[in-house]
């Protein structure tokens, strides 16, 4: 149960670092294609740090 918690963790770390890289991205590019990708790759690694944060209370729980 605990390693399943660490590769949790890490795993949202992971996705943390990947949303605020690509936000960085975003803010700063002066081209509107890279800004456009970089918001949907934003949005989808949200939604996958939002399942794995879930899942660490949903294992937490228990």
């Amino acid at each position: 149960m605990k390693k399943v918690q660490k590769q949790i963790i890490t795993g949202a770390g992971l996705f943390t670092a990947i949303i605020l890289t690509s936000s960085v991205q975003a803010i700063f590019s002066p081209f509107l294609f890279v800004r456009l990708l970089n918001t949907i790759v934003i949005i989808l690694t949200a939604t996958g740090l939002g399942a794995f944060i879930r899942e660490f209370f949903i294992q937490r729980k228990d």
